[in-house]
């Protein structure tokens, strides 16, 4: 292998490996117009899916990730991950055939496939294409970093206001909850789950690619790579309360996530490594503007 292909691989860059977990958007248009006006179209569809996935569940908070969309001529796929906050999604095991269960359970719903019906039928009138909504149901938050960052916010109870926040992230409790929400990989058991789970992905590759058979929950699986979590970092930056001058810093970290390197460097090319997770959020109050940030690292 020559030089050029041993550096290809070289500190698992991003533009290598894992693209689809970096581009929110794929599309090809010829005319630009064409392009500003669906990527302003893509903006108005985030927020109906919002608001219909919340009163299809009764106005209780539904939180979801950023929408994927993948674009042709008379086709658009859209994918996002949702979590419902009023269900109970905790289940007794954790590694367990769980990235089969994710990509099953909304199909043998029939609730869920009159709600995913009711969005394709009304989508397809604003775009005039034909709409293939993937939802992905996650029973933890931390599945997702889109998620995990809303989550946080809905915990405080109110929108913006960070001297809340940063009481919360003092709270004893709320520390003792981020680190039981992280499973352990110590145990042998669940190593052995690991591998297991990576085998059959592999295997079902193999097996679909020597019977040409191409399967759209593929890429549903594909998606949920790296899915095992190693490490956590939540970061809040802003103004406390009024009195204060100066913006200060909050850190909290577990697990392999000790060095705050990637939070600075968000925007240098091939800097963060395919199993990076990050999501920034900010906000404006009485009191300034604070930013939150989380990261979290997968196997």
């Amino acid at each position: 292998m020559n030089n050029i292909n041993m550096n290809k691989y070289k500190n698992n860059k991003l533009q290598i490996i894992n693209k689809i977990n970096y581009w929110m958007l794929q599309m090809y248009n010829y005319n630009h117009n064409n392009e500003i006006n669906m990527m302003m179209m893509t903006n108005m569809i985030n927020k109906l899916l919002y608001k219909m996935l919340n009163m299809y569940n009764n106005n209780n908070i539904m939180i979801i990730s950023k929408p994927m969309y993948k674009m042709s001529l008379n086709k658009m796929i859209i994918q996002f991950y949702y979590y419902n906050t009023t269900t109970n999604n905790n289940n007794n095991q954790y590694y367990t055939n769980m990235l089969y269960k994710l990509m099953n359970q909304l199909n043998n719903n029939n609730m869920n496939n009159q709600l995913n019906n009711m969005l394709n039928n009304m989508l397809s009138n604003y775009i005039n294409k034909d709409i293939n909504i993937n939802m992905i149901k996650l029973n933890y938050v931390y599945m997702n970093k889109d998620i995990m960052n809303q989550y946080m916010i809905n915990m405080n109870g109110k929108l913006g206001d960070k001297s809340n926040m940063n009481d919360m992230l003092n709270n004893t409790m709320f520390m003792n909850m981020l680190n039981n929400i992280m499973p352990s990989s110590n145990n042998m058991m669940n190593n052995n789950n690991i591998m297991m789970n990576y085998m059959n992905y592999i295997n079902n590759m193999i097996n679909n690619n020597n019977n040409n058979n191409i399967n759209d929950n593929n890429m549903n699986m594909n998606m949920l790579m790296y899915k095992y979590l190693t490490g956590w970092t939540i970061m809040l930056k802003g103004r406390y309360t009024k009195n204060m001058t100066r913006t200060s810093k909050f850190i909290l970290y577990n697990g392999s996530n000790k060095i705050n390197i990637y939070m600075k460097n968000n925007y240098k090319l091939n800097n963060i490594s395919n199993n990076m997770y990050m999501n920034n959020m900010n906000n404006i109050n009485k009191n300034g503007k604070y930013n939150l940030k989380v990261k979290l690292s997968y196997i």
